[in-house]
């Protein structure tokens, strides 16, 4: 029965039944996604803000999330295996990104406990190899490498200052001395950021185009000295500051394979995706992304 998921009416004079944010919002083969993973997905990327709708978010979320779970199934199934070494790093950088004290007010008026981080970093680092598996099995012809390395005959690589912030306000008031010189961008990544480079000032190695996430391209398309920014990631919003630009001369065949499949990632995933969602068994609870939604709406941060 799917009561404690659904916000109903007990009748004119009663109050709603509560929302339980640990019964299912959907099973994938059997096993179930439950609202509280979803809400806490939803803390995590929203903290310090209340978007004016939840449901699209949570919808969202969901989808991911049985994208997730089929990822790392498939690749248990290969038998590919996430190394002690990566996932102790990964653990200890989402610490950082997400201290629990951020947002402990918020759990607690939902009544949610902290998940167990190691074991959701441990999906999200599976489906990563099980993409580094499909990718190596996706064969790049020669003809496309020689005329890949015909349109790219150099490599232009950036060295930039990153500093990410946990809200948009944070981000915009550090933006905002910089711009009025009241404060280097060293020193505003020192106070304002929480990324491992930080205690650098935020310098991070020379990267091409491709090599790091996307918000990172913004990167391109700055002046040596320029900030560009805020720009809104899943890990907050950030700012980055080109140092300088360089040439780094012609790619070599491995590169150029990698830079190949770095374009054709988006749809190697979808195809993926939509072949492991073909032979899965997905059933979502109906009500319960509404319910989930309205209990975000009504619960004050």
């Amino acid at each position: 029965m799917r009561a404690a998921l659904v916000v109903a009416l007990l009748g004119a004079c009663s109050a709603p039944a509560p929302v339980d944010p640990r019964g299912p919002v959907a099973t994938v083969d059997g096993t179930a996604i439950r609202g509280q993973t979803l809400l806490l997905r939803a803390l995590r990327q929203y903290r310090g803000e209340t978007p004016k709708r939840w449901g699209p978010i949570l919808s969202r979320l969901l989808s991911d999330e049985i994208d997730l779970q089929l990822m790392a199934a498939e690749a248990t199934r290969r038998k590919l295996v996430v190394r002690k070494e990566d996932l102790s790093r990964a653990v200890a950088a989402a610490a950082r990104r997400y201290p629990a004290h951020t947002y402990r007010q918020r759990l607690d008026a939902l009544a949610l406990q902290p998940d167990d981080r190691r074991k959701r970093i441990r999906l999200r680092l599976l489906a990563q190899r099980l993409m580094a598996d499909e990718a190596e099995k996706t064969p790049i012809p020669d003809e496309l490498v020689a005329e890949w390395k015909g349109a790219h005959p150099e490599q232009e690589k950036v060295v930039v200052r990153h500093l990410l912030a946990e809200t948009r306000s944070q981000a915009e008031e550090a933006l905002t001395l910089f711009r009025k010189k009241r404060s280097g961008f060293v020193d505003l990544v020192r106070r304002f950021s929480s990324t491992p480079e930080a205690n650098r000032g935020g310098l991070l190695p020379p990267f091409a185009r491709g090599e790091l996430p996307p918000v990172f391209e913004a990167a391109f398309d700055l002046k040596p000295g320029e900030v560009g920014g805020p720009l809104k990631s899943e890990h907050g919003w950030h700012l980055i500051l080109l140092e300088r630009r360089f040439h780094a001369g012609p790619p070599g065949d491995d590169t150029t394979r990698r830079d190949i499949l770095r374009t054709q990632e988006g749809e190697l995933q979808a195809k993926l995706i939509a072949r492991l969602r073909a032979g899965a068994a997905v059933a979502k609870v109906p009500g319960a992304i509404e319910a989930l939604a309205k209990l975000l709406e009504e619960t004050k941060p």
